[in-house]
């Protein structure tokens, strides 16, 4: 599909000498401030005279444009239709900076879809009632700022080399043979990184679904129309 000369049976002299966009360089185009179309139309001319077939529309860090709002969806829209004007090609981005899947934020905004870990710890939290209940004399964690559960307690025995030589699930009232251990799941801290919230839960079905119907489907509908024409791909981070 990106390059449809290569099914001809050679390519012509002509074609290394003046290359058509498709075999031409395509940068990451950085939208970190403001967005304006009259602008970013300007920007593509230059990149034409430059040399470049196209462009991704990358955003980074700075841009001021809510992300995937209806302003930055026309900027996305005015910018594919001065690309098909100028017979380049306009690569998507599919995220708020990178890694793809937080949809900037709007994705993590529902809880089930934050990234989670498991912390394996000698040492339980110190709300734990059951745990200061059992062990009065035990010292404590502070308790996460973000919502956490405790999985399960292990007794685990190590030899002299602190290699673990057994373990097992024992109830959290329990006194162990060897040291007792803790295992909480936890959610990822919120981060202004990823707008407020978290990375996303990348093991979730669902979670990954939302973000495409979130992202994907919304470029979709705006430039749909030009999918795997003036806009080649997304750009999956």
């Amino acid at each position: 599909m990106l390059y449809p000369k290569n099914k001809e049976s050679s390519l012509s002299a002509d074609l290394f000498k003046n290359p058509t966009s498709e075999y031409r360089a395509t940068p990451f185009w950085a939208w970190n401030g403001e967005l304006k179309s009259d602008l970013l139309e300007k920007q593509i001319e230059s990149l034409k005279e430059m040399g470049f077939g196209g462009f991704h529309m990358h955003v980074r860090v700075g841009l001021s444009t809510p992300y995937l709002s209806d302003e930055f969806m026309k900027c996305v829209s005015d910018c594919v239709n001065k690309a098909k004007k100028e017979n380049m090609y306009a690569w998507l981005y599919d995220e708020d900076r990178w890694p793809s899947g937080f949809a900037g934020g709007l994705n993590t905004k529902k809880e089930e879809n934050r990234q989670k870990f498991i912390k394996f710890t000698k040492i339980p939290y110190n709300d734990d009632y059951l745990v200061l209940k059992c062990d009065k004399d035990i010292a404590t964690n502070d308790v996460p700022q973000s919502k956490y559960s405790l999985l399960q307690c292990f007794d685990i025995i190590f030899d002299a080399n602190k290699k673990m030589v057994s373990y097992e699930v024992i109830d959290i009232y329990d006194r162990p043979n060897g040291e007792k251990w803790f295992a909480y799941l936890e959610t990822a801290k919120n981060s202004p990184y990823y707008g407020g919230y978290t990375y996303c839960d990348t093991l979730k079905k669902s979670t990954i679904e939302d973000f495409i119907e979130i992202t994907h489907e919304k470029y979709k509908s705006v430039v749909g129309d030009e999918f795997g024409k003036t806009v080649s791909a997304i750009f999956c981070d």
